[in-house]
């Protein structure tokens, strides 16, 4: 009793701090995952040892998030492939598109672009045959970036086009922010700065409405870059320094390291060797 007591306790905790992530008070969620992160692998063993995998890979589900800001990539990656054997023999395909879904973000955090695609390529796959479409339109817009940086630009259009219609007509903003800001990145990639620039600023705007804490430091780190396309430095700094403030505030870490070194870059091409070096120290 005592087990599943504290499995149901904090499965509930992570589905809950699952849901507030994206809005006003992420880096709060963030910290209390982190004060109760012994407890909620401590819960995900018990769920295992237990085979209450149902359980086991909902906690995993809800910590993506987590694991992808605070730089827990490899954990949280087998976390998330061991039960998916054990989800599809139970026939519950919404958890195992889940499941690889999160598997394959975590695998792009970590370089492993080849098994990012495989495991969204898998999820989509699910989505496809389903009726519960939530978490599709942000599958997509992940599937499309990690295509994107794979270089397979065409299948990224397809992909990211067919994210930001899922996400507007299912009136989900923050998918379509994210499927837009990575749609810039193409344009970017093209050279289209005036395309990119008009992407990434109705991205900022969106996920100014969702009130989401985190996502408007990814449109501005891409407003920094269509910045530097231009050899616009001072907008550049701009950009990139409210983009690294914040992700101070929500403790993001890995994305603090980028911010650091993208404004080290700023600094050197203003000839500030001294903040250059600073920043870079900084970022390591």
């Amino acid at each position: 009793v005592a087990r599943r007591n504290h499995c149901t306790f904090f499965l509930q905790l992570a589905e809950e701090a699952d849901r507030k992530l994206i809005g006003p008070d992420r880096g709060e969620w963030l910290d209390r995952l982190e004060a109760e992160y012994d407890n909620l692998r401590e819960a995900i063993r018990l769920a295992e040892e237990t085979t209450e995998f149902e359980v086991g890979a909902r906690l995993a589900c809800a910590l993506v998030d987590f694991w992808g800001s605070r730089g827990y990539w490899d954990e949280g990656r087998q976390l998330l492939e061991r039960p998916r054997p054990h989800i599809i023999a139970l026939g519950l395909p919404v958890l195992s598109a889940r499941l690889a879904a999160g598997a394959g973000w975590l695998a792009h955090w970590q370089g492993d672009r080849s098994a990012a695609r495989e495991r969204m390529e898998d999820s989509v796959a699910i989505y496809r045959l389903i009726e519960d479409k939530a978490g599709f339109a942000i599958t997509l817009a992940r599937l499309g970036f990690v295509t994107y940086l794979i270089g397979d630009l065409s299948r990224s259009h397809v992909v990211l086009e067919e994210s930001i219609s899922v996400g507007r007509a299912r009136g989900e903003k923050w998918p379509t922010a994210m499927a837009l800001r990575f749609l810039g990145n193409l344009a970017v990639q093209e050279g289209d700065y005036t395309g990119a620039d008009a992407m990434y600023q109705e991205s900022l705007a969106l996920f100014r409405e969702t009130g989401d804490e985190l996502g408007p430091a990814f449109p501005l780190l891409g407003l920094g870059e269509v910045a530097m396309c231009r050899s616009d430095y001072g907008a550049a700094g701009r950009y990139w320094q409210e983009s690294l403030d914040i992700r101070r505030k929500v403790g993001d870490r890995s994305g603090m390291a980028k911010l650091l070194a993208l404004l080290g870059v700023v600094a050197l091409a203003q000839g500030d060797y001294a903040r250059a070096g600073a920043l870079g120290e900084e970022g390591l």
